[in-house]
């Protein structure tokens, strides 16, 4: 394999370990009165028909303690399918290991889960979060279907978008590779909010996707300047640095993000293949050994850049 190939071979495999973790920034600036909550964001829809026959879907595959707050929220133009409510990401990346069969693409992010929003509810026989709101229950299916009845909630006014609106809609871009909609989001909002840590560590994410780590860079930077207790940020960075071949930089960055979340996989596994780039196998190999047993595949294929 000649040099060129194997670095798009390795660039590739990194970009794929850039796991849902990259997508937890959170909108502190805004919505004060709602609590930020880590959820399983599916997809988004510019209509409520096709949201609607995903959540039914979903609500016929999943089993019944899998479908706690399954919803559709109407956030701006969008009709986004959202699972689960976490106040940690652990119990949304076990939800997540135990339904991506059936939800290919889907990650966790923070959220606000704000009632006026949803537009569907999921409320199976053992969901209690939902007393008090106001809905209207929609007449319960068949003998042979009952699994589920549904909360339906009258839609909200339309209103002009917000940020945290726009930021919401650009994780479900992002796995559509729709990256020049998130980029038009993101540079229209960042003229208003130049300072906003969220909108430079977006535009440095979506760069990085799109195989674009020099532009990256900066807006990565101006993130972790602005926000240095952010572990995804330094997160973020610490690739760009590595696909600069930067390795000082992003073994620097990884620790950083580590230092913040000492149990941070991507970071993890980014340090590992810093080290191992830089040379460094024995190192390389110390960490390997800290997150081997989180994905099988994963981690054979980073066994063999630590061999190389």
């Amino acid at each position: 394999m000649d040099s060129a190939m194997a670095k798009n071979t390795f660039y590739k495999f990194t970009a794929a370990l850039l796991t849902s973790t990259l997508f937890l920034f959170v909108f502190p600036q805004f919505s004060h009165s709602a609590q930020l909550y880590h959820t399983i964001s599916i997809s988004s829809f510019s209509s409520i028909a096709p949201a609607e026959k995903q959540f039914e879907s979903i609500s016929k595959k999943l089993q019944e303690q899998e479908l706690d707050h399954l919803r559709i929220e109407k956030i701006g133009k969008f009709y986004c399918v959202r699972l689960g409510k976490f106040d940690d990401r652990s119990g949304a990346d076990k939800l997540l290991d135990a339904v991506k069969s059936n939800l290919p693409g889907a990650t966790v992010m923070k959220a606000y889960i704000k009632d006026e929003r949803i537009v569907k509810l999921y409320s199976g026989i053992t969901q209690a979060d939902s007393a008090g709101e106001q809905a209207e229950s929609i007449p319960a299916p068949e003998p042979e279907q009952e699994k589920q009845q549904i909360v339906r909630k009258a839609e909200q006014p339309e209103t002009a978008s917000t940020l945290e609106e726009n930021l919401a809609v650009i994780p479900s871009l992002v796995h559509k590779k729709d990256f020049n909609a998130a980029l038009d989001i993101l540079k229209s909002e960042i003229v208003l909010y130049p300072e906003h840590p969220d909108l430079n560590a977006w535009l440095g994410m979506v760069h990085l996707k799109m195989d674009q780590p020099l532009k990256s860079l900066p807006y990565l930077e101006k993130a972790v300047h602005l926000s240095p207790e952010i572990p995804d940020y330094h997160n973020s960075l610490g690739y760009s640095f590595l696909f600069l071949n930067k390795f000082d930089q992003a073994i620097n960055e990884f620790n950083n993000a580590i230092k913040l979340d000492p149990g941070y996989f991507d970071s993890l596994t980014g340090l590992c293949m810093s080290l191992a780039k830089k040379g460094d196998k024995a190192e390389a190999m110390v960490v390997f050994n800290k997150i081997k047993d989180h994905d099988e595949a994963s981690s054979d294929k980073l066994l063999k850049i630590i061999q190389q």
